[in-house]
This record gives structure tokens, sequence and C-alpha cells, in this order.
């Protein structure tokens, strides 16, 4: 294994930058392969307006691992008792709350200011700096479709414009604030969900699981980094997915739950045992799936890597 050491990795993305691991892997049908694992820094989700809906939105995203800043200038709406998930709170003007945010292409941000006048004020900061990986503003068609044709007069690029989801979320039929905020967080995952194309040899995940790169920068002790190469079928695994192993079990992360996790822990103790990295391929079709009670299945192809405790007794790590 190779890339970014567990300790520069961890802090890497904790700093928002990506980092990327190296398997060199031996394949008994193919030999000696190489396999790139990008990790892309924690998604957060900024929020800039602390209204009703944001109150909503930030309880269900906090569920599904976004990382939620919210900013309001009104020291009432911008209260962390409002906000008890909410990772940030920032009572401040929007456009000085969004030049503290250094906002990423890897962020999530949704505009729900109190009004069109304040939603204009953001829109212009952020078009005019980084784009985020996905722009949202609440509003209707028609008061939408109006900021739009002002922020185009004032001549701010059309490609920038249409990437800015307006009205926000998908169309459900939503009124309450929570409906909205389903509406919302419905149309984040689906941004986040989107896979760019992968080159060769690099596997397709590339969320960082925190707790895991956590674990592998401050354990003491030995553990196997498992990680899956392939998936054929409908096994729950995605290439990519990463699952740490101590001899006590798992220590973090997954690779899909069930039988076919059970099979890689196992295999995962026998690494352990005998000090040696290897590939093992986990089987869940035809009678193996149904003896597990499952409808379909697939397979999985996992390297599993041994991780010695002693950092100094690892390969080298460039």
């Amino acid at each position: 294994m190779r890339g970014q050491d567990a300790r520069t990795l961890f802090d890497r993305v904790s700093r928002g930058e990506e980092g990327e691991l190296l398997f060199d892997t031996k394949d008994t049908r193919e030999g000696n392969r190489q396999y790139s694992r990008r990790f892309l820094p924690s998604r957060r989700l900024i929020l800039l307006g602390g209204g009703h809906i944001s109150e909503k939105l930030v309880s269900l995203a906090a569920m599904l691992d976004f990382s939620v800043t919210v900013a309001d200038d009104r020291e009432e709406f911008a209260c962390a008792g409002r906000f008890p998930l909410a990772e940030r709170v920032i009572c401040a003007p929007f456009e000085e709350a969004i030049d503290r945010l250094a906002i990423t292409p890897y962020d999530f941000v949704a505009v729900m200011t109190r009004g069109h006048v304040w939603d204009g004020v953001c829109l212009r900061r952020i078009l005019r700096g980084t784009m985020p990986a996905y722009l949202g503003m609440v509003g209707s068609k028609r008061k939408t479709a109006l900021l739009r044709e002002q922020l185009e007069e004032e001549g701010f690029e059309k490609e920038k414009l249409d990437r800015v989801e307006a009205p926000i979320g998908l169309k459900i039929g939503a009124v309450t604030p929570a409906e909205i905020g389903v509406s919302i967080l419905a149309q984040l995952i689906l941004y986040r969900s989107q896979k760019e194309e992968a080159g060769p040899g690099e596997l397709a995940c590339r969320e960082s699981d925190m707790a895991l790169l956590k674990f592998m920068k401050e354990t003491e002790e030995d553990y196997v980094l498992a990680v899956i190469t392939e998936k054929k079928g409908s096994a729950p695994g995605r290439e990519g997915a990463l699952m740490a192993a101590c001899r006590q079990g798992i220590a973090a992360g997954t690779v899909g739950g069930g039988s076919g996790e059970y099979q890689v822990l196992q295999a995962a103790k026998q690494v352990l045992a005998e000090k040696k990295s290897r590939m093992v391929r986990v089987s869940l079709t035809g009678q193996e799936a149904a003896g597990q009670g499952m409808i379909c299945g697939g397979t999985m192809q996992v390297w599993l890597e041994y991780c010695p405790a002693e950092r100094e007794e690892k390969e080298t790590r460039t």
C-alpha cells in the first residue's frame, strides 16, 4: 500500500484536500495489478439562511453524513440552540460568511434567505468565486427566473447560472418546511451519488469515511485494510469500499455488510495470523445466496492488505 500514509491521509482530507492510496495486489488470474483509491474531502452542506426550512433540513442532512454549516445575519436565527446537529453556525452578513467559509468544488450550498434581495447578495458572491458541487436556491419559478434575468444583465456567466438549481429540490409536491427539506435532501443525494468517470485502475468509490481514516491514523495494533477491487452482480459492496479489521473484529468501515462482509472478516483474521496480504473472492451466488435467504447475489473480489502496527516495518510509502 502506497500513497499518503495514514497520518498524512487523515490530515489531508480533514483540511479539505484530496488523498489517495495505491494498492499493489496479486490477482491470481491476472498477476500483479495496481488499484488507485481516491478520497474526497467531507461534503459540507452550507445553508445560507437559518429559517424554518433550514431547521428541518439540518436534522435530516446530519443523519445522512453531511457536515452542515448554517449562516444567517440575524442573531436570533444564527443560534446554535436552533441547530444542535449543525457542525458550525455563523452569525455574520452573508457576504462575510461566504468569504469565511471559502467554498470549494466539493461543497453543497443551499441559498434560503428571508428574501430575494439577500438571495441575490449570496448568489453574486458565490458566482464570483469557486463554484460548489451543488448550488440551489429556494423560491418560486417566477421570482427565481426574475433574479436569473437580473444576474444575466449584470454579466454573470450563463454556464454558471445554468448550474443553479432554482427552484431548489425535487418536485414531490412538498408544502411544509419538513417536506421541502426532504425534497432538497433528495436532490442533494442525487448530486452526491453522481459518479465521475474513473481512470484506469481507479476504483469508483471516492467518499471518505473519516472514522476509518482516523482509526488508521491512531491505531497502535496490527490491522487489515480490506478494499473491494471488483464487483459483479448484485453484491452489496461498491468497488473501492473499505473496511479496517483488527483482532477484535471490524474496527471501522464496511464492505457491504451481511454474509459477504462476514466472509471478508474471516479471511482478514487469517491475514492477521499469517501477516501476509492476499486477494479473496467472495461469492453470494447460487446455492450460497439461497442458503442465506437471499433472492439474488453476486461476487466481490477483495484485497486484504496487512498493516503492521510498527510504521517503520511497513513498506515505504511515497
